[in-house]
């Protein structure tokens, strides 16, 4: 570390404008260093796009995830997807993996779930705390599984950090200034790489909050946790009084009790109790009765949400989770994910309100339909140019389209979207058509009032009314029977993290199962 380095701590609580702050902060290091001498290193994907949607002056190449730029530093290499795992899973039957564990920055399944790669969590939550021995079992696993790495020429997202440090490879150019944020939750290895790329730096600003660290399950480092901070922000622009009041309580619960910097905002807000997800009824009526209010409903676990889920898409009320915008469950409106053609952007492009489709148009929507095409449809449709008139494309469905069907796909109605569904789009067709009957095409193009997500996918978000339920899975009850860090508080942290993204209300409701937070 080089005489100049100066290392900063920054604890941000909820709501109290920590990505303004680091957003503010990067501006003043680019105006003084220049945008390539600043980089801004995130936790997860959703905190990176946070600070990028502010005016930082940087580009997005020096805004991401540690395993982001690990993986531009290494050179791209080939990751581990699903088609991987899969041929691993055949040739290593007893060691079978489930594709949702190798997920990463903000993706990775839920903790509470139960689920059968257990062993690959184990060992890879070891590789990043640094300090824990595996057992020989274990480290036959990880002796074949890197084994077979190597022989495929894959990486799984660890490997990226891992490699990083052995190599000791750092940014280039390398950052005066460098910050990390949601630094609470970084593993002994991440903080490894930090402190390498750091330090050359003349400023490391590390910025996070101890109270919210959730990624126990991940092997979030404890190395600064009782580090007094240099900079505390302290006052919350989102969490009322009687919120704090609930929350808090969480906090003083602890064994190693992190310092509550907080301080609420002066409106006294509202807390109350409410029915598990067993009733839903109360929850739509709360939603019916507060127009013009956002609504977030949180569980520990995302399968806890679905009975939830099929209940909005029945009653055609919308919902979404824009900090998990892969998450296709919960974003069943989302307009564009990663590049691929959505189901609500081929409705939209079916239900325009001109008289003439497009050809793009027409590619866009045709897929939604079966059983109304003759024979020769594809090859006729290979013909046609995205610069083609309205004439030509005309003319070209009365010849493919079968006469029965000519009319009523040209009445561009959302029930013939059901009529003549494929069945792979039956399902989200019949929930849109709902949305559409109900609320006009229009809100196909909104951004919903209702959200709803796992505590972990929603860290860093916010909503009028926040709806909090207690319960855990078997693994996460059994955590809150151990005293300590890795225990007991780890679990009280993460609905600390819950119950503070409530800006008016906080509703907790009661327990489905047996398995439950208590207390709360």
């Amino acid at each position: 570390m080089t005489d100049r380095h100066r290392e900063y701590h920054v604890c941000g609580p909820p709501g109290t404008g920590k990505t303004t702050w680091v957003a503010k902060q990067a501006k003043r290091a680019v105006e003084k260093h220049g945008a390539e001498r600043v980089m801004i290193l995130s936790l997860t994907k959703a905190a990176a796009r946070a600070i990028g949607e502010r005016d930082t002056g940087l580009s997005a190449d020096r805004m991401g995830t540690m395993h982001s730029f690990c993986f531009h530093l290494l050179g791209t290499p080939k990751l581990m997807g699903k088609k991987e795992v899969e041929t691993w899973n055949k040739e290593h039957p007893h060691w079978a993996l489930s594709p949702a564990v190798l997920g990463t920055s903000g993706g990775w399944l839920d903790p509470g779930a139960d689920i059968f790669s257990s062993v690959y969590q184990t060992v890879d939550r070891k590789r990043h705390k640094l300090d824990e021995p595996l057992t020989s079992y274990e480290s036959e696993f990880l002796g074949a599984f890197t084994f077979w790495k190597r022989e495929h020429g894959f990486y799984d997202f660890t490997q990226l950090i891992e490699d990083v440090l052995h190599q000791r490879r750092t940014p280039d150019p390398q950052p005066a200034v460098l910050i990390a944020d949601e630094y609470q939750d970084l593993s002994n290895l991440e903080l490894s790489v930090l402190r390498l790329w750091g330090d050359e730096a003349d400023d490391l600003v590390m910025v996070g909050d101890f109270a919210q660290s959730v990624y126990d399950f991940h092997g979030a480092s404890r190395a600064y946790a009782e580090r007094v901070p240099d900079v505390v922000l302290e006052q919350s622009h989102r969490v009322p009084r009687r919120v704090w009041d609930v929350a808090k309580r969480l906090l003083d619960r602890m064994s190693k009790k992190p310092s509550a910097y907080l301080k609420p905002r002066e409106e006294e807000g509202e807390f109350q109790y409410g029915p598990s997800l067993k009733f839903p009824e109360f929850y739509l009526n709360e939603i019916a009765s507060r127009p013009d209010e956002s609504f977030m409903f949180i569980a520990s676990c995302g399968y806890m949400l679905n009975a939830l889920i099929d209940r909005l898409r029945m009653e055609g009320i919308p919902y979404w989770n824009p900090y998990a915008p892969t998450e296709g469950r919960w974003n069943p409106l989302k307009l564009n994910i990663d590049g691929k053609t959505t189901t609500p952007q081929r409705v939209l492009a079916y239900l325009n309100g001109s008289n003439e489709w497009t050809v793009g148009e027409f590619k866009l929507w045709q897929p939604l339909f079966v059983g109304i095409w003759k024979r020769g449809f594809n090859n006729a449709i290979e013909l046609l140019r995205d610069d083609d008139p309205w004439s030509i494309l005309s003319a070209l469905l009365k010849e493919i389209t079968k006469p029965e069907a000519m009319t009523d796909i040209l009445t561009r109605q959302p029930n013939v979207l059901l009529r003549y569904a494929a069945a792979k789009y039956e399902k989200t067709l019949t929930y849109l058509v709902r949305l559409i009957e109900l609320n006009g095409k229009e809100v196909l193009e909104k951004e919903p009032r209702i959200l709803l997500g796992t505590i972990h996918s929603v860290k860093g978000g916010e909503a009028d009314n926040v709806i909090v339920f207690p319960d855990l899975s078997p693994s996460w009850f059994e955590l809150m029977q151990q005293d300590g860090w890795e225990g007991r508080d780890s679990v009280l942290r993460l609905f600390y993290v819950a119950l503070t993204r409530a800006r008016k209300r906080l509703i907790v409701g009661d327990p489905a199962t047996r398995f439950y937070m208590e207390g709360l």
